[in-house]
């Protein structure tokens, strides 16, 4: 028989406080995603009466003799203490657990953001709001501009933005070398592997190294990732994430108007539970195979609820991408041609940012490299009649040049339509299943299930969000799955 082995640790003072093992805890909640731009955990403490003043005031578990509430009987509790939580199932006496930043059993790292006081039926709980890193960095306004010639690709541009939104921490956090430690630099650590592809796919010592990093540097290929230009104003890290690991950014322009795309998926990305972004391109290595009625250390599942979902389909996006160079319209549209929807189902997107609007246009870029004006009335002037394009493309003449630029904001329209329709252009898995037993599946990790009683058999589904739900002498998890979108030009 299992035996749950919890601690629950809290640090005040901003997280340089000693450490506060909290033992009157009956429920928490825990919940972390990929892609996400919040992961929280809700802990519930009894908080029952402790003793009684000599004034007669009745003090409670969590109020001091200050009367103020506090985890710790010394400091007011506050946003910014640090909560640390570590879960393990142990079967026999001989397990141990370690309790430090480096055990596999630590869940979270947390900050205090809010807490609730509940009095009902007699009983005076004390519910403590949580968020990791991910909260506080993601949902974070950055605005910048990054042109070719500051030399960023995926993975570095990512990199760029994480430590930009965490520079100058004043409580724990990394150094540049990746260390945890007081005083820090950065909130979050965002570092890039090393050596080839095949040895970061999988984690290998070489390329992950000691501090660990987790940003893949090349592509599944071995090649190396293109540079490229993104321009944002006071926009979510999670905005700019999202866009930077978009298969438009992880393939050349030349790739991706030939339709080769060497990176066919969108990458994904979290930040874990030791607050170290990771960054990776989704494979087919499978983490946990399961199969229902069957125990085994990967998971014996107790309910699952999975739908083959269809009603959010899109198969075919109509697009403006803005003004050419003549100020025409240009108006085009992209249709999934391995959906497997017997219907059209379309959407239209203004997409005016593409070639005309905003200083990320590509009016813009050709403005700022010299090869065209714009008058305050919008007309164009080109200024080179032959030349290369912020692309790098090369043209022969006025006709050419308005020609190739046309044909590029189509390009790129439809890119955008790609990354749409590769999430919903086809019916796709998608819903949860609960294990019995709760266990530290991480975000984007892949599930290979069997479920024969509903004609699922050997079916792929990659873990988006974990939800652990835990007592003092039980701990359940419940996982939010879906089918990967098909990779680019694979037959669906």
């Amino acid at each position: 028989m299992s035996i749950l082995t919890s601690r629950i640790s809290y640090f005040g003072n901003q997280g340089l406080g000693t450490e506060q093992i909290l033992t009157d805890w009956n429920r928490l909640i825990i919940k972390r995603g990929l892609d996400s731009a919040s992961n929280t955990v809700d802990i519930t403490l009894k908080n029952s009466i402790n003793k009684r003043l000599s004034d007669g005031t009745t003090i409670h578990r969590h109020v001091n003799d200050n009367k103020v509430l506090s985890l710790d009987n010394e400091t007011e509790i506050a946003q910014g203490d640090i909560i640390k939580i570590w879960l393990k199932w142990s079967d026999s006496a001989s397990d141990t657990i370690t309790f430090d930043d480096n055990s596999a059993n630590l869940i979270t790292i947390s900050e205090v953001k809010e807490w609730e006081g509940i009095l009902e039926e007699g009983k005076t709980p004390l519910v403590l709001k949580c968020v990791d890193k991910t909260y506080e960095v993601l949902n974070k306004l950055w605005a910048s501009s990054y042109t070719n010639d500051t030399g960023l690709t995926t993975p570095t541009m990512a990199q760029r933005v994480i430590q930009n939104a965490t520079d100058g921490i004043s409580g724990l956090g990394f150094t540049d070398s990746g260390v945890f430690t007081q005083p820090a630099r950065f909130g979050v650590d965002a570092r890039l592997m090393s050596g080839t592809y095949a040895q970061q796919r999988v984690l290998n010592s070489i390329a992950t190294g000691d501090p660990p990093k987790y940003i893949e540097s090349l592509r599944i290929d071995e090649s190396a990732y293109p540079v490229f230009s993104m321009s944002k104003v006071w926009k979510p890290v999670y905005e700019w994430l999202r866009e930077i690991n978009d298969i438009r950014n992880t393939n050349t322009p030349a790739e991706v108007t030939a339709g080769t795309y060497k990176q066919d998926r969108n990458n994904k990305f979290y930040i874990d539970q030791n607050n170290r972004y990771h960054q990776f391109y989704p494979s087919d290595t499978v983490n946990y195979t399961i199969v229902t009625g069957v125990e085994s250390d990967d998971g014996t599942i107790s309910s699952f609820k999975l739908k083959k979902k269809t009603f959010d389909v899109i198969n075919m996006v109509i697009f403006n991408a803005g003004k050419d160079l003549d100020n025409i319209g240009i108006l085009w549209y992209y249709f999934d041609e391995t959906s497997k929807e017997r219907k059209l189902k379309m959407k239209y997107i203004p997409m005016l940012d593409i070639a005309s609007d905003g200083n990320a246009s590509l009016r813009s870029a050709e403005t700022v490299l010299g090869n065209i004006s714009v008058a305050a009335d919008d007309v164009v002037t080109i200024l080179n009649s032959s030349g290369t394009t912020s692309w790098g493309e090369s043209y022969i003449s006025d006709a050419d040049y308005k020609e190739k630029f046309r044909k590029y904001a189509k390009v790129r329209g439809a890119s955008r339509a790609i990354s749409l329709t590769r999430n919903r252009g086809n019916p796709r898995w998608k819903g949860n299943i609960s294990f019995k037993k709760g266990a530290a599946y991480e975000a984007g990790q892949l599930t290979k299930l069997t479920a024969l009683s509903h004609g699922l058999n050997l079916q792929l589904l990659r873990i988006k969000d974990i939800t652990h739900q835990v007592t003092p002498s039980h701990w359940t998890s419940i996982l939010d799955v879906e089918e990967d979108e098909p990779k680019f030009g694979e037959t669906v």
